[in-house]
């Protein structure tokens, strides 16, 4: 797993977020995954005091296994800054949905619970939980995600 971008702040309240993810899956019995993604992210931003929301819409243009698809996502986020200093850290709620072109429907969805961190003044950690719920078929299937994220600003 891959995934490189960069990050424009055009304006106050709106960021711009190209970039690439690469991902292959080994599967047994059947043939690997192979996928590469270019995706746009365009997310605005409002803060009040402490509380902030931002709503990140991303468009990605997928290429899985020679097939090309597209799909859509948009993940609303309220977090709440707490602490001064060393001790200040960022809870906050998230929902994710996606919608699939070749399914043509709304196939999943996560629910986030999370906290993040300053580090240092380039980088930033992350713990989250998610319940995560997929489509097969007419039914949904959920499970449960423990994340650990470190960024690094270059």
């Amino acid at each position: 797993l891959v995934s490189t971008g960069v990050s424009w702040k055009c304006l106050p309240w709106l960021k711009v977020e190209p970039g690439y993810h690469y991902q292959w899956t080994e599967r047994v019995g059947n043939r690997d995954l192979n996928e590469n993604r270019l995706y746009l992210n365009i997310t605005p931003v409002r803060s009040w005091g402490p509380i902030e929301m931002e709503d990140r819409n991303r468009i990605e243009f997928r290429h899985i296994n020679g097939r090309a698809d597209w799909s859509y996502r948009n993940k609303p986020k309220v977090s709440v800054t707490m602490g001064e200093g060393w001790y200040e850290v960022e809870p906050y709620v998230a929902d994710e949905v996606f919608y699939g072109a070749r399914a043509g429907e709304w196939n999943r969805n996560r629910v986030f619970v999370g906290v993040e961190k300053a580090l240092t003044k380039l980088m930033t950690g992350e713990v989250y939980y998610a319940i995560e719920s997929n489509k097969t078929g007419r039914d949904w299937e959920e499970f449960h995600v423990l994340g650990i994220v470190v960024a690094v600003a270059l």
